[in-house]
C-alpha cells in the first residue's frame, strides 16, 4: 500500500501530482502509463495522488517503493499541497468531448505555481502549454522530456498568468423572462466567468435569480 503521508523530499526530487478522481472516465490507464514512464526513466521523479484510496494506486506504489504517495484531504488543504509539487498531471482520452474541453484543473495547477503535463489533444490547453512554456505535452510513444523542479521565478510567472487570464470575474446582466426553462421575472443576473467554457444555469436565492458559467475568452 502507498504511503498516506508525503515521502520526505530531498533537493533533487521532482514531484508530479495528480489531483482528482481515479474513476474510469478520468482515464486511469493513461495516467498510469504516464506515471510509469516517468518513474522508470527519471529516478528523481516522485508521484503524489490527491485521490481517494484505489488498489491501482497501491499497485503502483508497490512497484515503485518510496516514490508514490496518496492523500485525501479537505478541499481547503489542496492548494497548499499543490504548491509543494512541481508538475500537475492532466490526462484525458482522445475523444470529441476532450478535443474541445478546457478543464478547470488547468487553472488550478497554474494558480499553485505548477507546470502542467497535458495530452496533445486536450482542447486549447495543449497548444497553450507549448506556446507559453507552461509545461509539456505528453505524446505516447515518444520520450518524455526530463522533469525539473520549478524555479521560484517560474512559479511566480505561472501564478500571475492564472490570475490575469484564468481567474473568475463577475459582471451583472439582466435576466430575460425565462432562464434555462425556469420562468422568472426580469431580475438581475450574476454572470461569472471561468475557464471551463460550459454554460450551466442554476437558480439562486435573493435578488440574484440565476448564475451562468461561461468562457472568459
Amino acid at each position: 500500500m502507498v504511503a498516506e503521508k508525503p515521502t520526505e523530499r530531498n533537493g533533487e526530487d521532482v514531484v508530479l501530482v495528480y489531483s482528482g478522481s481515479t474513476a474510469g472516465w478520468q482515464s486511469f490507464e493513461l495516467l498510469e502509463n504516464l506515471m510509469k514512464e516517468a518513474l522508470i526513466a527519471q529516478p528523481q521523479v516522485k508521484v503524489l495522488f490527491l485521490s481517494r484510496p484505489d488498489p491501482r494506486i497501491d499497485a503502483l506504489g508497490q512497484a515503485f517503493p518510496g516514490r508514490v504517495d496518496r492523500q485525501w484531504v479537505r478541499p481547503a488543504e489542496v492548494a497548499a499541497i499543490l504548491a509543494e509539487c512541481d508538475h500537475g498531471i492532466l490526462v484525458r482520452e482522445d475523444s470529441i468531448t476532450n478535443r474541445v474541453a478546457s478543464p478547470t484543473k488547468f487553472a488550478e495547477y497554474l494558480r499553485a505555481g505548477l507546470k502542467v503535463v497535458a495530452p496533445e489533444h486536450l482542447g486549447d490547453v495543449s497548444a497553450r502549454v507549448e506556446r507559453e512554456d507552461l509545461g509539456c505535452v505528453w505524446r505516447p510513444g515518444l520520450p518524455l522530456a526530463p522533469f525539473k523542479r520549478v524555479s521560484p521565478e517560474d512559479r511566480r510567472r505561472l501564478e500571475q498568468l492564472a490570475l490575469t487570464t484564468l481567474t473568475k470575474r463577475r459582471v451583472r446582466w439582466r435576466v430575460p423572462p425565462s432562464v434555462g426553462g425556469a420562468a422568472v421575472s426580469s431580475k438581475t443576473l450574476r454572470h461569472r466567468t471561468i475557464a471551463s467554457g460550459f454554460i450551466r444555469p442554476s437558480l439562486a436565492s435573493g435578488k440574484t435569480i440565476a448564475t451562468f458559467y461561461c468562457d472568459s475568452g
